[in-house]
């Protein structure tokens, strides 16, 4: 499988049940590194074993990255903002204990496909230092995201929207404050985005891209001719991770100042 996994991590607990997450550490020298993929689909995060999860990390943990598949209390039954809540958590716990999993809390990344792939922007472009006077030790620590890679992400719920956004329950922050695209600023960290053409959320990977270019924000854009929401032609999906995994060594693999 390239890794040795400890499954079902609890880094959390809401309404009686537990928020768990997978850590995969590389069989080979790790780098210090680690990148948190969101497990999301229209903002449902099915659990899959792990054996089935390791294929799509073989780039990262070939590469010596430590990766934690994060999983989120899922809709309908919660909402976008539950969601982005039980991710920022996560990434919390994840730098509280980032000693225990080898990897430095400076320099984790986020990425994921679709859903995933927008809850790891949010998470990165609204991160917090944390509350230092919190009853729970895994809210004192900040939330920070050093790198991100996003597979086609919605990045606007206002306006002109697809229409498989037009029916997501997206909780107690509004349209505006769930949309990555509107939370943009200098002190983002770097971000590559990845879209097909053919996908309708094309149009606003674009206009994001040149929104972080114009605040200063390292920022990357691939467009593969004639790809799709999915990533189905298999030399794009081979291209995008390629493109992911490489984005995550130049921002990640050194201790940058």
């Amino acid at each position: 499988m390239g890794a040795q996994v400890v499954a079902d991590v609890v880094y959390g607990h809401k309404d009686g049940l537990a928020l768990t997450l997978d850590v995969y550490a590389p069989d080979v020298e790790a780098n210090g590194a680690g990148v948190l993929f969101v497990v999301s689909s229209g903002w449902v995060s099915e659990w899959q074993p792990p054996e089935v999860m390791a294929a799509w990390f073989e780039r990262l943990l070939k590469r010596g990255f430590t990766v934690f598949a994060v999983r989120h209390g899922s809709c309908p039954r919660y909402s976008v903002t539950d969601a982005l809540a039980d991710v920022r958590r996560a990434a919390r716990f994840v730098r509280l204990h980032a000693g225990e999993y080898g990897v430095d809390p400076g320099r984790i990344g986020a990425t994921s496909y679709s859903a995933g792939a927008h809850l790891s922007l949010m998470t990165a472009l609204t991160a917090d230092e944390g509350e230092p006077d919190a009853e729970d030790p895994v809210e004192r620590y900040g939330n920070r995201i050093a790198a991100v890679a996003a597979f086609c992400p919605p990045v606007d719920f206002t306006g002109e929207i697809p229409e498989v956004q037009r029916n997501v329950p997206l909780g107690e922050l509004d349209a505006l404050a769930l949309s990555p695209i509107y939370q943009i600023h200098a002190g983002a960290p770097p971000i590559l985005l990845l879209v097909g053409d053919t996908d309708e959320f094309c149009p606003g990977v674009v206009r994001m891209h040149e929104s972080l270019k114009r605040a200063g924000v390292p920022a990357e854009l691939r467009v593969f001719e004639g790809g799709d929401h999915a990533f189905s032609n298999p030399d794009h999906k081979r291209d995008a991770e390629e493109a992911m995994a490489a984005w995550f060594e130049r921002w990640l693999a050194v201790t940058r100042p």
